[in-house]
């Protein structure tokens, strides 16, 4: 076969399968269906790219020799040691918890369900006898499943640990800042670099993300991944690399729904060299690759099919509307002086120059006739394209104020290029060849007198209360309640269950109270405990936000246990239901929420089983 046949044959494969990749997922698949294709089969396709792209891994990697690699780490050993050393001052001053509620009670609740049954589902409900899960209830979620997905081979190697997710997120900061160092090594130089890594960890956001359980830390790497797959690409022969450029690419749209966008890094570089060497060359693995963004797009139309998951409507949830003020807060967030938020004023401000700067400059040589363009800058701008319209994307939603602590992570990619680029403004635009040392020393002392302090306000105030709250619940049940033949009633069921213990939330317990009651009259459960929350407005104890916290029926009657107060006018408690109070006509319990009237048969297990799925309360019956 000659190379235009061999071309025209993969472009027509290539189209046929991005044709495909959007067709099913939007087109040919219900809601339904794609909820069963990622609860069943979304880790297996998952591991099969990890697969490959770990066997395209070695393409770089492969003529690399003992020696070479021992000469590497010779040179470059004073990077590994600060990158190891920041990586553990960034646990100084934050405790390694949840943080984002519930987001990363989600994540690491698919992650347990992948690790225990190849399932990806979020267990809300669920009910235990004899420490073995008889009854659960929840959903499939809208995030896709690369970082539950790792978590879960974490799992694999260590046995289920719910920290195992915090020491992930640990890994992937050295991982993340030895990326960064590598990417401005490679452009300028090991001074430059080092000074990069240093300016990011004076960022709070980042020590922030480093001990907790989300998915932004995975995210970034794959990021900064890409940039180098991008560089790499560019600066071989042909299709060398291409392979391992779109593969960085998939993965990076298989952890966060808008990093689907960094599929376009790939199709604009390779229009870009095929333009530079003035011929088309394509790979049997990139003709077929859309096909392996099945999954996310997948997971995308569950995002879009769902209510749940929108928080206005689907016609209203992108606005441009949105734009000029969430832009406004974002300002406030990057440039604020007053440690009130995560951010480092130093990073941000000597980041937006740098970009300023480096905007300049490429316009410059653009007007330049015969002017050739580095090609590192290259894979450097395409990847940036795609963070600056993210950034002008998450601004443009009605939660895209990054003054608030749930949404300021948003931000990390945008300031991770804060970290990248004042290396290659000096290095390139005022051609300082050699950086001095002060500007290490600057970032050490800025990191240590205002980060350090900004962490530590941060983590003692109360600007994440729902975390705290739901922390402190689950450190008070470990400790006192050892035994998990015992219900745990909550709104924080999610985060509960990570530790085995069956629970229900407060609205189905309202919703079935008899039932609740009958598992204790039964003997199934020994002990029934309710987590409430509470937030002072005024004379009285409402309702803590978000809205989406409940309060227990009066109906229950309830011995109080153990609360803390987490600021002046809020607190958590925990309560032991001891007894069930008369409904009146307007807290009866619909006839169908009542549990059945035939006694349990314990003597007789299929009999008991039998009566156990009737009488489990799960999910009210409307």
């Amino acid at each position: 076969m000659n190379i235009q046949k061999k071309l025209l044959l993969q472009l027509l494969l290539a189209a046929i399968a991005s044709l495909t990749a959007l067709s099913v997922p939007f087109l040919y698949a219900s809601s339904d269906q794609a909820i069963g294709v990622i609860k069943h089969w979304g880790f297996w396709l998952t591991l099969g790219t990890v697969l490959l792209f770990i066997f395209e891994l070695r393409t770089p990697i492969k003529h690399l020799t003992a020696k070479e690699i021992t000469s590497a780490l010779r040179r470059h050993w004073p990077a590994v040691v600060i990158t190891l050393f920041a990586t553990s001052y960034l646990h100084l001053h934050i405790d390694r918890s949840f943080k984002i509620l519930y987001d990363e009670y989600v994540l690491s609740s698919t992650a347990m369900n992948l690790y225990e049954d190849s399932r990806a589902f979020v267990q809300v409900s669920s009910h235990q006898m004899n420490g073995e899960v008889i009854a659960q209830a929840g959903f499939v979620d809208k995030r896709p499943l690369l970082f539950p997905f790792t978590v879960a081979m974490v799992h694999q190697l260590t046995g289920f640990r719910v920290e195992n997710v915090f020491w992930l997120n640990s890994g992937l900061t050295l991982l993340l800042l030895l990326l960064i160092y590598g990417i401005v090594q490679k452009m300028c130089n090991r001074r430059y670099a080092l000074c990069s890594v240093l300016l990011f960890v004076s960022l709070p956001l980042l020590a922030q993300n480093t001990t907790g359980g989300g998915y932004e830390l995975l995210n970034l790497c794959l990021i900064a991944s890409l940039i180098i797959a991008g560089i790499h690409y560019l600066e071989s022969n042909e299709t060398d690399g291409l392979n391992l450029l779109i593969l960085t690419a998939v993965l990076a749209a298989c952890t966060r729904y808008e990093s689907l966008l960094y599929t376009l890094v790939p199709t604009s570089l390779w229009v870009i060299k095929s333009i530079q060497i003035r011929q088309f060359r394509l790979t049997w693995i990139a003709s077929i690759s859309p096909l392996l963004l099945i999954t996310p797009l997948l997971t995308y139309a569950i995002f879009q099919s769902d209510e749940r998951f929108i928080h206005t409507t689907a016609d209203n949830f992108f606005r441009l509307k949105y734009l000029p003020s969430n832009f406004i807060e974002a300002t406030h967030y990057l440039f604020n002086t007053t440690s009130a938020h995560s951010n480092s004023l130093l990073l941000s401000s000597v980041g937006c120059l740098a970009i300023i700067c480096l905007y300049i400059a490429c316009l410059k040589q653009a007007k330049r006739e015969n002017s050739s363009v580095n090609p590192q800058f290259i894979a450097t701008a395409a990847v940036f394209s795609i963070v600056g319209f993210n950034s002008v994307l998450a601004l443009s939603s009605d939660w895209g104020a990054w003054t608030d602590p749930m949404t300021s992570r948003f931000s990390l990619p945008l300031q991770m290029f804060f970290a990248i680029t004042p290396p290659l403004a000096l290095f390139y635009c005022f051609n300082i060849r050699k950086l001095p040392r002060w500007p290490l020393a600057l970032c050490i002392a800025f990191t240590v007198s205002m980060s350090s302090a900004t962490s530590i306000r941060i983590h003692t105030e109360t600007r994440m209360l729902i975390a705290k709250g739901n922390n402190w619940t689950i450190n008070w049940l470990t400790e006192n309640i050892p035994d998990k033949s015992n219900l745990i009633i909550s709104d924080g069921t999610i985060g509960i269950q990570l530790y085995h213990y069956p629970a229900i939330p407060i609205t189905v317990a309202n919703s079935m109270p008899e039932r609740v009651m009958n598992l204790k009259q039964i003997e199934f459960y020994d002990h029934i405990y309710v987590v409430e929350s509470f937030v002072d407005f005024g004379s009285n104890y409402e309702i803590m936000p978000p809205p989406s916290a409940n309060r227990l029926s009066e109906r229950f009657a309830l011995k109080h246990l153990a609360q803390k107060a987490f600021s002046k006018n809020s607190f958590y408690r925990i309560s032991e239901i001891t007894d069930l109070r008369n409904a009146d006509s307007t807290n009866a319990t619909l006839p169908q929420n009542l549990p059945p009237t035939a006694s349990p048969q314990k003597d007789d297990p299929d009999a008991f089983i039998a009566y156990l799925k009737e009488a489990l309360p799960l999910i009210p019956h409307r």
